[in-house]
């Protein structure tokens, strides 16, 4: 069974991939429990060579191409093909905390969430860290609206563990091609969620970059 879905778009990141690939190969998760959908959003550059050879390597990985559609609209395209049971954007230019994904899929199950908060590290071009996206550890159950009202979240969706059944009930799908579409997507979805906790665990490293997908609006 596929557990978690973790979707990269790729545009202009041919210098990020195969460190961001390889974070996901550090979660140690077995074989056949995890994909990985890369979505080439008509990059201009090499990434989709890049990816390709990565996935001849690793069976895991499934590549699709589109035309350009924004990172909301490469998202999407990963949503619709995710087969996990739970989904993590993971944008190219960041990666992921060695072996901290299991931990955070045994939280969902457990408590049956819509979306798991995590806290993620913010690192700069040289590889320091400058700050952390840390989220409080209430460990408690709440609805999206109590939620958005009374905690401190975080407008990103690369901090996030969502239920991929979640997403396709209420119909969840990025704005294309607008800014802050996470903060927007975020909105919805908490108004949606009747079960979402926020955990103190750092699992992700968003680097701080004036090229970051998500972090620059002129690529799209």
């Amino acid at each position: 069974m596929i557990k978690a879905s973790i979707i990269i778009p790729m545009y202009n990141v041919a210098q990020y991939i195969e460190k961001c690939v390889q974070s996901v190969i550090d979660q140690n998760l077995k074989p056949g429990t995890f994909e990985v959908i890369m979505v080439n959003d008509d990059s201009p550059d090499n990434s989709l060579e890049i990816a390709t050879t990565l996935s001849k390597r690793y069976n895991f990985i499934t590549i699709i191409s589109q035309k350009n559609k924004g990172l909301g609209g490469a998202r999407n395209t990963g949503i619709q093909n995710a087969k996990g049971q739970y989904i993590l954007f993971l944008d190219a230019d960041d990666w992921l905390l060695p072996s901290s994904i299991k931990d955070i899929i045994s939280i969902s199950d457990k408590h049956e969430l819509d979306i798991l908060e995590f806290g993620a590290n913010l690192v700069s071009e040289s590889g320091k860290l400058v700050g952390t996206v840390s989220k409080s550890n209430l460990q408690k159950i709440t609805n999206g609206i109590d939620y958005y009202n009374n905690i401190k979240y975080t407008g990103s969706a690369c901090n996030k563990l969502y239920s991929r059944l979640f997403l396709e009930t209420n119909k969840l799908f990025f704005l294309e091609k607008i800014y802050g579409e996470d903060f927007e997507f975020n909105t919805r979805a908490l108004f949606f969620a009747k079960r979402i906790m926020p955990i103190k665990n750092v699992c992700a490293a968003f680097l701080q970059s004036s090229n970051s997908i998500t972090r620059n609006n002129d690529k799209f």
